[in-house]
């Protein structure tokens, strides 16, 4: 019930969102920035950069560290393995699946040790990613979050699990470089 009128809130109200403007984006300082609100935390953060961490990219900052904020968030708030508690974020810039296109694609995953997600609520979850339209409870209210900031930046997100071992968030998310 809460899921299905925050949904409605916020698909009816998109233009409330901070606009998204792209920007130069330094990819240490976002991960810096998201990372140190969780200081407090439980959870053991380890992040790995597969592309130049001082790389400057022009893109979609603050939507970019919103969505972060979630996926760590979730990855922190749902993993019940409070001794050994492990949220890894790794990044990596991707070459654009059409050969023409300028853009790069840079990869965020999000992967934590906790309680995972069951097969059948899983395929619903990747399902109602794809069909942005779907107003689904499976979701959640912060994937849900999730999903209209990716669709406002033309991303796209993933979900991989297994039941007691792991989840996995994959955002894919346009960007340039920017010495290009």
């Amino acid at each position: 019930m809460y899921i299905k009128t925050a949904y409605k809130l916020l698909t009816g109200r998109s233009e409330s969102f901070v606009e998204a403007k792209k920007e130069e984006l330094y990819l240490e300082g976002i991960l810096n920035n998201v990372i140190k609100n969780y200081n407090e935390s439980k959870s053991k953060f380890l992040y790995k950069i597969k592309c130049d961490k001082n790389s400057t990219f022009i893109g979609y900052s603050y939507q970019i560290q919103q969505i972060l904020h979630q996926l760590i968030d979730n990855a922190n708030c749902f993993n019940k393995n409070s001794k050994n508690k492990e949220v890894v974020i790794t990044v990596e810039l991707l070459p654009h699946t059409i050969a023409a296109n300028t853009e790069r694609i840079l990869q965020f995953t999000v992967h934590d040790n906790g309680q995972g997600i069951p097969k059948e609520t899983l395929q619903q979850i990747n399902n109602d990613f794809r069909d942005i339209s779907q107003n689904s409870e499976a979701l959640g209210l912060s994937l849900t979050f999730v999903k209209l900031m990716l669709q406002e930046i033309r991303g796209k997100i993933t979900m991989k699990s297994e039941e007691n071992k792991y989840t996995e968030a994959i955002c894919d998310i346009p960007v340039s470089l920017a010495n290009c």
